[in-house]
């Protein structure tokens, strides 16, 4: 018997179209409310914040509701088990946590965005995922530009720290970059896979999140962009030409050892950083990475509960806090913070379920020559894995990196499985 979602994906279109029904328009919701900071942005700071609570505990809701409809829940996490470990941990953290409270509302809203993620994963093939989320990001990066110009006192930084760079509908401009980052690599599969006036639309939306990006002045979203559609076109060209392809991976292979005892020059280094307007310690991130390892240590396995290190009161934000002379909210590092929270055993745990889904995205890549969307598993994850190295998106509630991970992590266990088991010799 077939399940359930094999007779969705079965009806979805060959071409791509601007159909949107009801499930379509809940995953634009959650898009434009996990892709942004729209709430925050437009109601923190005034009478109506209150509403900010509300508008994320609805798409909490919709989110779970559209998880158990699509059959996502139970069935994606049963054919995902360690996935669905992982998704568990914050819950579990409970019985060791530093701080009770704040562990189980950051859980409550852990569950909420993922449950988006297992929906869109499990309900949709790949085209329609990069067809949504292509129309999902364009909405936002139209929100922004709407900001930008039209209300800039939301639109534009005003602070004396990074005044006049955009943050369009976001709280900083590394958000904003991030965003535009991220929606460039959904746009450019997009327009692969989409024809017409829609391909075109999606052309305009690619060179919108462009213009963005640059006014954002976030150096990293722009490098991990880079890396990202340079991966994404390295494949585009290999399915056209595998020869020519595979000529220009070595080329750049025996490149790269002149290319290492060039960067390990200190003048080279610091051009490079001068270059992106950073410095040595990418603006102080690596003194919260080693202030914080001692007390990582203390707690090695299990960490301190989810949500609850970064909270005043207790007095090792106390000491960090006096040697940074300023308030941190959180390490800027998406493996450290997940250590803090959860552990090695998390980390470990994290380390395996992105390998493995890296290694079915890979396959599907090579498999599927015929699919243009076929490698956009692997590039985003590439481009993840990158992006947490400056900033956390592992475990993140209300983060939409994490939201399209968990989808990624589904949809690549629906198309590719590893199985332990020989198959049976013909008889």
């Amino acid at each position: 018997m077939a399940l359930a979602t094999d007779s969705l994906l079965a009806t979805q279109p060959d071409k791509a179209s601007l159909r949107l029904p009801v499930a379509d328009l809940v995953v634009l919701f959650g898009v434009v409310i996990f892709g942004t900071n729209i709430l925050e942005a437009s109601l923190r700071g005034g009478p109506r914040e209150a509403f900010i609570g509300y508008g994320y505990m609805a798409c909490y809701a919709a989110g779970m509701l559209m998880a158990v409809l699509s059959g996502a829940v139970p069935k994606a996490l049963l054919r995902n088990p360690l996935l669905t470990i992982l998704l568990l941990v914050p819950l579990a953290s409970m019985l060791w946590t530093v701080d009770r409270g704040m562990t189980q509302f950051r859980t409550l809203m852990l569950v909420g965005t993922s449950a988006f993620g297992l929906f869109i994963g499990w309900h949709y093939d790949r085209d329609a995922i990069v067809r949504l989320l292509a129309i999902g990001v364009s909405l936002n990066l139209l929100l922004s530009l709407v900001l930008i110009f039209a209300v800039p006192s939301m639109g534009i930084d005003q602070t004396a720290a990074w005044g006049g760079t955009w943050t369009g509908a976001f709280m900083h401009k590394n958000g904003l970059g991030a965003a535009t980052g991220v929606a460039m690599l959904i746009l450019f599969y997009a327009i692969a896979s989409a024809t017409g006036l829609l391909r075109l639309a999606f052309v305009g939306a690619f060179a919108l999140a462009a213009v963005l990006l640059v006014g954002s002045k976030s150096a990293t979203s722009l490098v991990v962009a880079i890396v990202g559609l340079l991966l994404a076109c390295g494949f585009h060209f290999w399915r056209r030409a595998p020869g020519l392809t595979l000529t220009a991976i070595l080329a750049v292979l025996i490149c790269l050892p002149f290319m290492a005892l060039l960067l390990a020059q200190q003048d080279m280094v610091s051009l490079l950083l001068d270059s992106l307007e950073k410095d040595a310690t990418v603006h102080g991130r690596t003194d919260i990475w080693f202030l914080v390892w001692p007390y990582i240590m203390d707690r090695f396995w299990l960490g301190y509960g989810f949500g609850s290190f970064w909270q005043p009161g207790f007095p090792w934000f106390s000491q960090i806090q006096a040697r940074l002379h300023y308030t941190p909210f959180y390490s800027h590092n998406g493996v450290v913070e997940l250590w803090i929270a959860g552990g090695a055993l998390t980390v470990g745990l994290t380390v395996i379920v992105y390998l493995t889904t890296l290694a079915k995205g890979t396959v599907a890549a090579i498999r599927e020559t015929g699919s243009p969307t076929a490698p956009f598993a692997v590039v985003f994850l590439v481009c993840f894995a990158l992006r947490n190295i400056t900033e956390s998106s592992l475990l993140q509630p209300n983060d939409f990196l994490w939201l399209l991970f968990v989808a990624i992590v589904v949809a690549t266990s629906k198309s590719v499985v590893f199985s332990l088991r020989a198959k049976d010799e013909p008889s």
